[in-house]
Parts: structure tokens; C-alpha cells; sequence
């Protein structure tokens, strides 16, 4: 009899942890409709909490090793392009992506050297307000490409 109310009691544990219980707070909430909240405008700035499993050992992207590292840094770090979930390269930084059809890209008749130029989208700032420039671009890969302690150069070893 006591195996019985042992196992009876363990299944209505069970089925008690797995039946859905109203959120906390429902039917109180002040929080805006889904229709509301689809209309409005983001805001810019603040701050944004983000629950990580470990911290980062390093913040700067060309030491960066750990997965956490690269979590924190997609989040602040923009680049000239990104890519599509089909692998295409959009405009991020850059006012187009650099191609032959374009005239950014251009081979030379030998076949052997590809010349590239960007340009920047117009009025980039940095958060404190000052413009992007080419000069920033240039200063980012050359600390990739100086720093021995670089942990991987993929994509600014080509340039």
C-alpha cells in the first residue's frame, strides 16, 4: 500500500510540474497590446541586458576565442557588409558592395591583381559622435595584420 501512495504521489507531481499555469501577474499586466507594441517607434540608446553563460575573456575582436566573445562583439561591432542567411553581402558600413558589375572592383588584364574600392555610407558616426572615416578602416586592419597576438586574420590577410 505504501509503494502505491509512493507512486501515486510521484505521477501527481508530474503531471502538476507539467500542466501550464497562468503567467505571473496575468490579467494584471500594463504591458502594451501586441497591435501597440507593433506600432511603435524603436527607441535609440539605453541599455541592453543580455544573459550570457560565461564571461568573455577579452572584448577586443582580434584576441576574441571563445564563442561568448563573438556573442558580445556581433552585438557592437559592425563591419563594411554582413551576410544574408543565403550567404549574399549586403551594405552595412559600406554605401554598396563592391563589384565588377558596379565599377568597385576592378581585375587586372594579367588576371592576377583585384582592385577594390568602398565607400562609405554617408554621416556614420561613432557613438560619440564623431564621423567614420577611411582612416578608421585603415587603422582596424592594420591591427589585425600587426598584432602578433591576432587570433585569426581570415578575410584581412586577402587585403
Amino acid at each position: 500500500m505504501r509503494r502505491l501512495s509512493i507512486g501515486l504521489a510521484a505521477i501527481g507531481l508530474v503531471i502538476a510540474a507539467c500542466a501550464q499555469s497562468p503567467a505571473p501577474g496575468a490579467g494584471t499586466s500594463s504591458a502594451p497590446t501586441a497591435s501597440a507594441a507593433a506600432t511603435a517607434s524603436p527607441t535609440r540608446g539605453g541599455t541592453a541586458i543580455v544573459a550570457i553563460w560565461q564571461e568573455p575573456s577579452t572584448l577586443a575582436a582580434h584576441y576574441a576565442n571563445q564563442t561568448v566573445s563573438d556573442v558580445v562583439n556581433f552585438g557592437v561591432i559592425e563591419g563594411l557588409t554582413s551576410t544574408t542567411t543565403d550567404g549574399e553581402y549586403i551594405p552595412n558600413l559600406a554605401k554598396t558592395v563592391p563589384t565588377v558589375a558596379n565599377g568597385g572592383a576592378k581585375v587586372s588584364a594579367d588576371g592576377k591583381k583585384l582592385d577594390v574600392t568602398w565607400e562609405l555610407k554617408p554621416g556614420v558616426k561613432w557613438s560619440d559622435g564623431t564621423p567614420l572615416t577611411s582612416a578608421d578602416i585603415k587603422y582596424t586592419w592594420e591591427i589585425w595584420m600587426k598584432d602578433p597576438k591576432t587570433n585569426s586574420r581570415t578575410g584581412f590577410s586577402e587585403i
